[in-house]
Parts: structure tokens; sequence; C-alpha cells
């Protein structure tokens, strides 16, 4: 998946990174999230990070360590995507 194709439209676009690579719950983070909300993008960003295996920062108004889980919650942890969404 390339983010190009969607990431020009993203509300974030143009904000520095201290939003997306904050300390999870800080007051930076919850900022992050806060933008991502009204983005128009925001699952095709969760769908690139999902897909990526993104390790840092939020996606979609998600943590990378939140996406982390819920792969191996789906089984999908290595590898592509197995069994059924």
């Amino acid at each position: 998946m390339n983010a190009g194709s969607w990431a020009a439209s993203a509300a974030c676009r143009g904000r520095g990174p201290s939003l997306w690579f904050a300390e999870l719950d800080s007051a930076e983070s919850q900022a992050g999230v806060a933008v991502c909300g009204s983005c128009p993008v925001r699952l095709e960003c969760l769908a690139f990070a999902f897909e990526a295996r993104v390790s840092d920062g939020i996606w979609g108004g998600v943590s990378a360590a939140d996406i982390a889980k819920l792969r191996r919650k789906r089984g999908w942890a290595a590898g592509g995507l197995r069994g059924c969404g």
C-alpha cells in the first residue's frame, strides 16, 4: 500500500512529528489523536499502518502498540493477513 495516494488529503499534513511520535498518553499524543478524529483519510492511514506493520507513532488515531495488539489478536502478526476479518 502506498501512503502517497491518500496522504496528501490527511489532516496532519504539514504538522510536525511531535504529535504522532510523542509518549503515549501525553498531551502531545492526545492532540495527535484529536487531529485524527476529523481526518478524511483516517481509515486509509490506519490500514497503511496495519499492513506496513509500523512500530512507532499514531496512525489513524491509533497507537502503533495498539495496532500490533490487534494484529496479534487477529492472528495476523507475521507475514501478511491470515484468516477472516
